[in-house]
């Protein structure tokens, strides 16, 4: 920074905050949301806000937009790592299912209704489908902050929403990577679409597990310490990086943010962290709605008026229908699901991101973005009265309902939640579940460190030359191979074991002694091995698919597989003993909080 800017970016700070103050102190005491004063006195600061006399302008307004807009991306960061830092892994895990398919519907009906609305005000095709998807994603930063403002955040509902939040944040990268293609190439590769988004979550699970692995121990260490700026400097060192590296992967700096802090929640230094960050997360998160407001320019209201009516009508209906539905579906009562649909009308930062990618990509028209910040502070606006509204609207469905659909979705409901028998045949099926989803879960972490090592090949080519390496080697991708596969032995030699566990398991529970009379033993041996042995030759195959975007050369590929397995047979226990140590070190983690809290209960 120059010294000609500093004095500029000063004074714009100063307005800036001076502005956010105002705008609490006042709608504190009218008892309204503050994000709305926020966005409000964005726009009364805002370089665009001509309509005010020059020299008050020139006094009041923010000089350097440009600069005040970065600042803000740190109040993004800070308020997903505020939201993560609330939301517990334990927790997701019980609602993870329910939202993500409540959060799929939604966020798919949404994008056709978005499509449907476009097409009907004569966008292009192109158009309609950027349309689409800017309704369809809610804003994790506003509704999170709405339902705290509102005392709701504690409520069931609230956790359900922030789960939807989360997977509607999931599929919005998806989202844009389909409509990068589309634009791109004029039609829809599936193929390519899928591939990414695989690779993506792969890459994000790999993040997290090496978080509840690695951040544990780093906080003890400095917690120690005793100081707390120590640790606070700690924390956002590791904020920092983990936005940085999710971004690098092309999930966005708020999905790092997010991440550290749901790693964090499950320390036992989250109390400590959370008083002292808190500060930072309002400071920045005020600078971040104000920002929000001054992206608005007041002269291009009055032509796209009836656009930003049309849309808004479009976001606060279809949103609702949407998301109530796929809260119906998810197995909720309609009272939850009608809070869930009006608590997820507004839009934002994600909105804002692919408004701006379709500009980027010159396939949307030029005043989208302007359209899409004028929606997002409408629905901002009326997202508290909708939220207060949910019940009525639920009692006046219920009464008014045909009595055959009421009656439908009250079966629904009830066999949806019906709770699950103890029987011997369930508890057989729940344990061959639980193994299944822990072998899918190993292979999604190898499949992480290929995607990873992959990723990393351009750059190590680039910074670490062969030297006169052999061509037929292919350093230094056999390099980067040799590290994954090494670092995946353990992981596969658990899922193969897991594999054979869940085998015998089933072999014993399917071929009982009342079926197979004297040759019970034979039958399930073989059945053992059939099974064993084809979920072994699909774990393999997928190993190979892996190794083969990483490196071209199967002779090789085949001599580091064949050293490697000779390894992982020399070094069997050991491997064994690593990976049960590092799943009773994550399990210890996630179980911390409930410990320290029966503790400090005591």
């Amino acid at each position: 920074m120059t010294p000609s800017t500093a004095p500029v970016l000063l004074q714009d700070l100063t307005v800036v905050m001076l502005a956010a103050g105002a705008a609490t102190l006042l709608f504190h005491k009218l008892k309204q949301p503050v994000v709305l004063g926020y966005i409000l006195a964005g726009l009364l600061i805002s370089p665009y806000a001509t309509w005010l006399p020059a020299p008050l302008h020139a006094r009041v307004s923010v000089h350097d937009a440009e600069t005040v807009h970065l600042l803000a991306q740190l109040g993004v960061i800070f308020l997903l790592f505020h939201l993560g830092l609330h939301f517990s892994v334990r927790g997701f895990a019980k609602v993870g299912l329910p939202a993500m398919l409540a959060a799929t519907l939604q966020t798919g009906l949404m994008t056709l209704a978005g499509y449907a609305t476009g097409r009907w005000m004569g966008w292009a095709a192109t158009e309609s489908l950027f349309l689409g998807a800017i309704l369809s994603i809610s804003s994790s930063v506003v509704i999170t902050k709405t339902l705290a403002e509102t005392g709701r955040d504690k409520e069931p509902f609230a956790k359900l929403i922030v789960g939807i939040l989360i997977g509607q944040d999931i599929l919005a990268i998806g989202l844009m990577a389909a409509l990068s293609t589309i634009a791109l190439t004029g039609s829809a590769q599936v193929g390519v679409i899928t591939g990414q988004m695989l690779g993506l979550g792969a890459l994000l699970m790999l993040v997290l597990t090496a978080g509840l692995l690695f951040l544990p121990w780093l906080l003890n260490r400095v917690d120690r310490h005793g100081h707390h700026e120590i640790l606070l400097i700690a924390v956002l060192g590791v904020i920092f990086s983990a936005a940085m590296l999710t971004d690098q992967l092309k999930a966005g700096v708020a999905m790092g943010a997010f991440l550290a802090g749901a790693i964090m929640a499950e320390t036992p230094q989250k109390t400590k962290i959370e008083h002292l960050f808190n500060p930072l997360k309002d400071m920045f998160g005020a600078i971040f709605f104000v920002a929000t407001g001054m992206l608005l320019d007041p002269k291009d209201l009055p032509a796209l008026a009836s656009a930003i009516g049309v849309l808004f009508f479009a976001a606060v209906v279809f949103k609702i229908i949407t998301a109530a539905f796929g809260a119906l579906v998810a197995g909720n009562s309609l009272k939850t699901a009608m809070r869930v649909g009006t608590g997820l009308v507004p839009i934002g930062e994600f909105s804002f991101v692919i408004a701006a990618l379709g500009g980027e990509l010159a396939v949307t028209r030029g005043d989208l973005y302007p359209t899409t910040v004028a929606v997002a502070v409408l629905t901002t606006v009326c997202g508290p009265w909708l939220l207060r509204a949910a019940d009525p609207m639920a009692l006046f469905i219920h009464r008014h309902a045909p009595a055959p659909l009421a009656m439908a979705g009250r079966a629904y409901h009830h066999w949806f939640n019906l709770p699950r028998t103890d029987g011997p045949v369930e508890r057989v099926r729940a344990l061959l579940r639980k193994m299944a989803l822990q072998v899918f879960l190993n292979m999604v972490l190898v499949t992480g460190l290929f995607g990873a090592a992959t990723g990393a090949a351009p750059w190590v080519e680039n910074n670490l030359p062969a030297r006169g390496a052999p061509a037929w080697l292919a350093w230094p991708r056999s390099g980067l191979l040799v590290a994954a596969a090494a670092l995946s032995a353990p992981i596969l030699v658990a899922a193969a074991r897991k594999s054979r566990a869940a085998a015998m398991l089933f072999a014993d529970f399917t071929v009982s002694r009342q079926r197979g009379a004297h040759h019970t033993p034979v039958l399930r041996a073989v059945l053992t091995h059939l099974v064993f042995g084809g979920v072994l030759l699909l774990l393999g195959v997928w190993v190979l698919l892996l190794t083969a975007f990483l490196l071209p050369y199967w002779p090789v590929v085949l001599c580091i597989f064949a050293l490697l397995g000779v390894l992982a047979a020399l070094l069997w226990q050991r491997m064994i003993r690593l990976y049960a140590g590092a799943q009773g070190a994550i399990r210890e983690t996630l179980a911390d909080k409930q410990e320290n809290r029966g503790s400090q209960a005591g």
